[in-house]
């Protein structure tokens, strides 16, 4: 089971009749009907509905965004963005293609977006089912497709907006070094939930490698940011089995690819044998440059999100619980090999 499957959510998702959301499907899908909808599973924030229409032939995903930027490092929330990121990536990468978005609707308020359903299995679900080839196929696939987002670049760091241009951060993000990331992602709530011994502990191990946060020699690049076990659908049966999508862009931001290295193998994804090495040698197969040290440096960015996960206004005792001991785990001991 993966680590966030234990979290739950941020917030409740919305429920809304057949109805309300044939009301949503009209701009895109004039006179027809929503006549089934079901919740997907896997996310931990806005609402996902699986919708079919009485006249068209495949499944509609319905994505409702009510996520809030809570601080001021939060990437704020936009279907506009999303909606860019798939026109832009769709034609090359599997990433389905946006059938209509809107800032707002009429039945909730809140700005949504209609894409194309893909059929497959949460990565987190059907990775640990697959014999050991198989997994190194996959694992080598999902390193491609990473190769392939990160082969689009920006000229800084920053928050990406609507337009696909670059927000800088605000103060604190980059450039401070790894430590002075830690502080501001942890706050004084997260400094709190971390408690002394292993604030002190964390402090220290940052303050020995204090540029981690800087030492990518490229130029930043897209970063989705939640590119974990469930955003990455695989379509196809073993041994044949391979990324169909890739979903949930409203993290993207332009940075370090590390962050995305580290968000995909926590556990149980990193843990399973030959998965890691596999990822690497296809991402580097797809043209992607990584150095000899790249997974202690994705498990040393990494900390800044366990950092924030802390530093959230409110999360559950499972998350807390989950991030000191991711925390703990990394500081603990040298990362393994490639």
């Amino acid at each position: 089971m993966s680590l966030r499957a234990r979290w739950g959510r941020a917030d409740r998702p919305l429920d809304l009749s057949l109805a309300e959301l044939t009301i949503l499907v009209q701009p895109a899908f004039p006179e027809q009907h929503v006549v089934d909808a079901e919740p997907t599973h896997g996310g931990l924030a806005n609402t996902n509905i699986r919708l079919q229409l009485d006249r068209y032939p495949r499944p509609v995903l319905l994505r409702l965004s009510t996520r809030r930027a809570e601080r001021s490092y939060d990437v704020p929330p936009s279907v506009a963005k999303e909606s860019a990121l798939h026109r832009l990536l769709a034609p090359r990468l599997p990433v389905p293609r946006v059938l209509f978005e809107a800032p707002d609707n009429p039945i909730t308020g809140h700005p949504y977006l209609l894409r194309e359903w893909v059929d497959g299995e949460r990565l987190e679900v059907i990775a640990p089912r697959l014999e050991r080839a198989a997994l190194d196929a996959l694992g080598h696939h999902v390193g491609a497709v990473l190769a392939g987002i990160h082969a689009v670049t920006f000229p800084e760091q920053g928050f990406v907006d609507d337009a696909l241009a670059v927000v800088p951060f605000p103060p604190g993000i980059v450039g401070n070094g790894l430590a002075g990331s830690l502080r501001t992602f942890l706050g004084a709530r997260g400094i709190e939930r971390l408690g002394p011994e292993l604030t002190q502990a964390l402090f220290a191990f940052a303050e020995r490698d204090e540029h981690v946060d800087t030492t990518w020699s490229g130029p930043p690049c897209l970063i989705h940011a939640d590119f974990g076990g469930s955003n990455i659908l695989v379509g196809g049966g073993p041994p044949a089995a391979r990324v169909a999508g890739v979903v949930d862009w409203e993290f993207a931001y332009a940075g370090s690819p590390f962050s995305d290295f580290g968000n995909l193998l926590r556990p149980p994804l990193g843990d399973l044998p030959g998965f890691e090495a596999a990822v690497a040698r296809g991402y580097r197969a797809a043209g992607g440059r990584l150095p000899d040290d790249w997974r202690r440096r994705s498990l040393q960015v990494d900390l800044t999100s366990w950092a924030a996960f802390l530093g959230r206004p409110s999360i559950s005792q499972a998350l807390a619980d989950d991030a000191r001991r991711m925390i703990a785990r990394t500081i603990g001991g040298p990362a393994r090999p490639s």
